[in-house]
């Protein structure tokens, strides 16, 4: 929480994100890590909003996945940005599994065990499909 409290303090230009309510958390946390109970943190708000996995772009959704992931939700981190990279490199081409199971890791929570898993496999198959190819040449 004091991390939180000192990266918060270094932002000083938040374009449109309402980081009172979340440093004013992050504060009460570090003072009082155990009176805090049951608190949850703030919703962050943009722009008055509070923004919405289908509302992000396929960038910040990949930033999402693994950040997700770190904070304790099921899955590899290292797996999700490994989704990502392929997600990205998918775009523009009608191929849009990694893009597809992205998204549904991050709209769905209850799923999120399943969809890692899934995801981890693909990730899995298209790394061992990449390596064999490197190997031909």
């Amino acid at each position: 929480a004091a991390d939180a409290v000192a990266a918060l303090a270094s932002v000083s230009d938040p374009r449109g994100v309402a980081l009172g309510p979340v440093r004013e958390w992050a504060e009460r946390l570090a003072a009082a890590p155990r009176d805090t109970g049951s608190a949850t943190a703030p919703r962050v708000r943009i722009d008055d909003e509070t923004p919405e996995f289908g509302g992000l772009s396929l960038d910040a959704a990949g930033l999402a996945g693994p950040a997700l992931a770190r904070g304790g939700e099921p899955g590899d981190p290292a797996t999700l940005a490994r989704a990502a990279e392929f997600a990205r490199e998918q775009r523009g081409t009608g191929q849009t599994e990694f893009a597809e199971l992205l998204f549904a890791y991050l709209r769905t929570p209850d799923a999120r065990p399943q969809v890692a898993a899934r995801l981890g496999d693909h990730v899995d198959r298209e790394a061992r499909k990449r390596h064999d190819v490197d190997g031909l040449f």
